[in-house]
């Protein structure tokens, strides 16, 4: 694992001091800054005749750590000086899930060559990545692969609420997915992505190949205080499929809006809900309540047992719908 801070120069200060005066802070500065290599991450700054030894703002510096082990992620991930993750180019094979509880980029090295795989299975369930960094917390994922996360029925031994979200469960935060790939993931409710609450956008994604009872690629589905926003810009969301509603996205109250996406070739099953009428409602978008917008989008191919091929608007309250979408 390598870190390097990276920063930028301060500026010129504003006024000049006199040689003689230079001189004095410069002695003053020998005594109270430790040597050189131990000045990593501060700067000086000198103004008139004042000497201060002053840290760069956090907007102007940022503790990288490049890493290659699931060890090294993990350990990073802990690491709450360390602002970016970058991830070299391979396949990070997961025994747990990777916990991100902080603000963070996790990115990969080469976009596309990063794959996280949680090779779990009904007799090993795990997801691959649970988000949860707090209300202002900020988190992005650039260029993953993440796969084979599997917590449908829930894991055993945690509470309700492990069965959401195979590959990426979002519980608060501000988060952006981008030029990722989320596919061969499983769940009860979302497949491929949970939004329990927070901002997330997802841009220039592939969400493909996913299995849910309730929403195959994304689910935004808010209980029990959660308040979901989503926004879908330039994705494919395709060959997802669900036993009951929304085979590639499924909105349950929260918030989303679909922009310039391709969604096809996703399937809501016939199953059965618990009170005993046949769902299958949304092959490729369902909307039970909520707000929803679609745009510039082609929502074409998807399959529904019970209604909506393409979209479906069930009977609740849906604030607005203009759909400028093809839908064929």
């Amino acid at each position: 694992m390598r870190n390097e801070l990276l920063w930028k120069k301060p500026s010129e200060p504003r006024s000049h001091c006199s040689h003689s005066t230079c001189a004095l802070v410069a002695e003053h500065i020998q005594r109270v800054v430790a040597p050189s290599s131990m000045m990593l991450g501060t700067f000086l700054l000198i103004v008139g005749s004042v000497a201060s030894q002053s840290t760069v703002p956090s907007h102007r510096r940022e503790l990288q750590t490049a890493v290659s082990t699931v060890a090294d992620l993990t350990s990073a991930l802990a690491n709450t000086a360390v602002g970016r993750i970058v991830l070299a180019s391979g396949t990070y094979y997961l025994t747990a899930q990777l916990s991100v509880t902080r603000s963070v980029v996790l990115e990969a090295a080469v976009a596309g060559s990063v794959v996280l795989d949680a090779q779990a299975s009904y007799s090993s369930r795990r997801r691959v990545l649970y988000i949860n960094p707090g209300l202002s917390g900020v988190v992005q994922l650039i260029g993953l692969s993440i796969t084979r996360g599997y917590v449908l029925g829930g894991v055993p031994g945690q509470p309700d609420g492990s069965q959401r979200g195979g590959g990426v469960n979002v519980y608060s935060g501000t988060v952006t997915i981008s030029s990722c790939t989320i596919s061969g993931n499983s769940a009860d409710d979302g497949g491929g992505i949970y939004v329990f609450s927070g901002t997330v956008t997802l841009s220039s994604c592939t969400i493909s190949g996913n299995t849910a009872v309730w929403g195959g690629g994304v689910i935004v589905w808010y209980q029990q205080g959660g308040t979901g926003t989503v926004a879908i810009s330039s994705c494919t969301i395709s060959g997802n499929t669900v036993s009951h509603d929304g085979g590639g996205v499924n909105v349950i109250y929260g918030t989303v809006t679909i922009t310039s996406s391709s969604i096809y070739g996703n399937t809501a099953g016939n199953g059965y809900y618990w009170w005993g009428e046949r769902a299958g409602y949304g092959g490729g978008v369902n909307v039970n309540s909520g707000t929803a917008r679609i745009t510039s989008s082609s929502i074409y191919g998807n399959t529904a047992y019970q209604g909506g091929q393409n979209v479906y608007v069930g009977t609740r309250d849906v604030a607005h719908w203009p759909i400028s979408a093809v839908c064929f």
